[in-house]
């Protein structure tokens, strides 16, 4: 049966499929302990795709940005769905100097 959900990414109907769990590692390991239901797996490592682009892009509002974090997505079962580098989340350009 289909349920209304909100998360932090989206807001929209679908079945539930699976609780997610995003734990971050970054300045300081972050577990998820509550999670959040999304219809499929690749529903979840979209969420944690711009979630990572949200930390990211505040951490550059406060002037760092470690490419090296990432969000690891694990099923309550404790399957790891995938894992979502800050690196990947965003595409960075350096300009050459004159």
């Amino acid at each position: 049966m289909p349920v209304r959900r909100g998360t932090k990414c989206f807001t929209t109907e679908y079945s539930v499929h699976d609780t997610l769990l995003f734990h971050l590692h970054n300045d300081l390991d972050v577990p998820d302990e509550e999670g959040q239901e999304f219809p499929n797996d690749w529903s979840a490592l979209e969420c944690a795709l711009l979630s990572a682009r949200e930390i990211a892009s505040s951490a550059v509002r406060e002037g760092t940005l470690n490419l090296n974090h990432f969000i690891i997505c694990v099923a309550e079962d404790g399957r790891e769905v995938g894992i979502v580098r800050f690196a990947d989340a965003v595409h960075v350009t350096a300009v050459q100097g004159s």
